[in-house]
């Protein structure tokens, strides 16, 4: 292991559209940023084209599915939200 030193002023988590518009005021009053994403970057033709398609439309990696879409269970309720470089807005 390097021992590399990485100096930014915010750390950011997702780059879904709350995280670029954070990251674009951010970095215009001059901070040094870090955006984290655990989505894949994809192309146009690289979207699933039916939600059948379960290895590409679910992100559950433990089973070598990386899809755009996450399930996320509490007691209380169900989150069905986008993972992806840019997030599912």
């Amino acid at each position: 292991m390097s021992d590399q030193h990485f100096d930014f002023d915010q750390i950011i988590i997702g780059s879904g559209f709350g995280g670029s518009v954070s990251a674009l005021r951010l970095s215009e009053k001059g901070n040094k940023i870090l955006i984290l994403e655990k989505g894949l970057r994809r192309e146009n033709y690289d979207f699933p084209t039916t939600n059948l398609d379960t290895k590409n439309y679910l992100w559950m990696p433990e089973l070598g599915f990386k899809g755009t879409m996450q399930f996320t269970f509490t007691s209380k309720t169900t989150i069905l939200h986008g993972v992806d470089v840019g997030g599912g807005s």
